[in-house]
């Protein structure tokens, strides 16, 4: 885990049935997947907050699901 570091992020694929998380390095410009949580019956904040405490990442990206204005896009932000 990286405890804090500045170069890393997490990065959030929303859907409706999953959530995909992904850690990114800045400095060395990588990306790897980390895991895929269930949401379908809601965010599963304690997962995340978990995730979140364990990486201490600098920034988070969220990645805009398809088509500005659809169900998806406002349950997203």
């Amino acid at each position: 885990m990286t405890g804090g570091d500045k170069d890393v992020l997490l990065a959030f694929d929303f859907g409706f049935r999953r959530l995909g998380i992904a850690t990114a390095n800045l400095q060395t410009r990588t990306a790897s997947p980390l895991t895929t949580l269930r949401t379908a019956t809601g965010l599963p904040w304690a997962e995340l907050d978990r995730i979140v405490a364990d990486w201490a990442p600098a920034r988070f990206v969220v990645g805009m699901p398809t088509g500005p204005g659809t169900e998806q896009v406002a349950r997203a932000a």
